[in-house]
């Protein structure tokens, strides 16, 4: 069969969909992905067909996100949706994640009706899809238009889900609201943006366009929102783009090392620490013999290799499936990627909670796991910092805790184990080929 894949044009939402798309490969299926300009080096170097799908300067109708229209109005949507609802904890922070981190962001790009900017993300993508014909199109779940190209060229879809499923929660749970506050409430905006697609292309919405006919998650970690949603699950298999690796990565090593990664995945957001913070951090855990610290970020970006403590060494790219390997700790933010890379090598981890959703999920299942600590960046000082980091290295608890989390992961199927199931889903939800005259 066909498969089409399609993601958010951000590096970090191709990497946990790039497993499962060789696997498919490999089981003798055609596979493509499709995304923006921009990423097709991405897709090419992941060793899969890659579909241009134009800029994603294109998809949007301003090139910065604070000059947007389509986000300020999508914002004064959410505040009267939120001015309507009265939630209880933890649903309140659930919903605040979603209408800061997602809905704004999905405006912004995938809005299909707008006036401004060049032609929507999903014209190409029907057009595309309606020329290939793809039996399955498995979409990144934050792309909310993706499902009308598969109904459009009459193929089954899939959600692809990684980390804790808000907006699929976010879904579910506008239908308890709508009926609890009725037509007051209005629409949901992740149903509003898959309504108007579709009715770009003479389709009605269904219900499928924004939850999928399944749901295939890729899980690193026993942990998820309550959902009613059926899903098909899946080992989170880390990957990243191979490259070279530095001198002196792989080899014997005097001391511990540490990765600090303070990037977000694709390195389009702010570092974890702002400023002069992120410096003294870096200094802070370089102070003394007893670690080795690895940076991966470029070294201007820290004042130049000069400027860093004898013991610090950071890199403008290096294969991070190569590095962790050769680490005793893992230092991040509590990125999705970054904490299955260390889960899938037994490396136990320090993480500082951002904004960010998943991170306080994740910190709160690495405690009880015994696999490691951590702090909000809030309350994080450099000396607290290398005082957790010095607790993870010398108690050999959280090792056998990241062994016990590596071992757990490993228990789920990996990619190639469910594609039978892939082809059943397939079979079993693509719409009957239409008689011939």
């Amino acid at each position: 069969m066909r498969v089409l894949f399609t993601f958010f044009p951000y590096a970090s939402h191709l990497y946990p969909l790039v497993p499962l798309a060789r696997a498919l490969r490999e089981a003798g299926h055609e596979v493509a992905v499709a995304s923006a300009t921009e990423e097709q080096q991405t897709i090419v170097g992941a060793g899969l067909r890659p579909v241009d799908l134009g800029s994603k300067a294109q998809w949007r109708d301003t090139p910065r996100w604070a000059d947007s229209p389509l986000w300020r109005r999508q914002e004064e949507r959410l505040r009267e949706i939120t001015a309507l609802l009265s939630l209880p904890e933890p649903d309140a922070t659930h919903w605040s994640f979603v209408r800061r981190q997602f809905l704004p962001v999905q405006a912004y790009y995938f809005t299909p009706d707008r006036r401004e900017g060049g032609p929507p993300m999903v014209q190409a993508l029907v057009e595309f899809a309606r020329s290939w014909r793809p039996d399955l199109v498995v979409w990144d779940f934050t792309v909310p238009t993706a499902a009308v190209a598969a109904h459009a060229c009459g193929a089954a879809h899939a959600r692809f889900t990684w980390g804790l499923d808000y907006l699929g929660w976010a879904a579910e749970q506008f239908v308890s609201w709508r009926r609890e506050l009725g037509p007051g409430l209005g629409q949901d905006p992740q149903v509003a943006l898959a309504t108007a697609a579709a009715a770009r292309f003479g389709l009605a919405y269904t219900r499928d366009m924004v939850l999928g006919q399944w749901t295939i998650e890729a899980t690193a970690a026993d942990i998820q929102l309550p959902l009613q949603t059926g899903r098909l699950k899946v080992r989170h298999v880390p990957y990243s783009n191979d490259g070279p690796v530095p001198e002196g990565v792989t080899g014997p090593r005097r001391r511990p090392r540490v990765c600090l990664s303070v990037d977000a995945d694709d390195g389009a957001g702010e570092p974890l620490f702002a400023g002069s913070a992120l410096f003294d951090v870096v200094a802070a855990l370089g102070r003394g013999p007893d670690m080795e610290v690895v940076v991966p970020l470029a070294p201007e970006r820290l004042g130049g290799e000069a400027a860093l403590p004898r013991h610090v060494r950071a890199l403008s790219y290096v294969p991070f499936d190569r590095l962790l390997p050769t680490c005793s700790a893992l230092v991040h933010y509590g990125g999705v990627g970054s904490f299955a890379a260390a889960v899938a090598h037994g490396v136990p981890q320090v993480i500082v909670p951002r904004d960010l959703g998943n991170g306080d999920a994740l910190l709160e299942h690495l405690r009880a796991s015994g696999a490691g600590t951590g702090v909000s960046e809030a309350h994080c000082t450099p000396e607290l910092l290398r005082t957790l980091v010095g607790q993870v290295l010398e108690d050999p608890s959280f090792r056998a805790g990241a062994g016990r989390l590596r071992e757990a992961m490993a228990a789920a199927p990996a990619p190639h184990a469910i594609v039978p199931a892939l082809e059943e889903l397939t079979r079993r939800h693509r719409p009957p080929a239409p008689a011939p005259l």
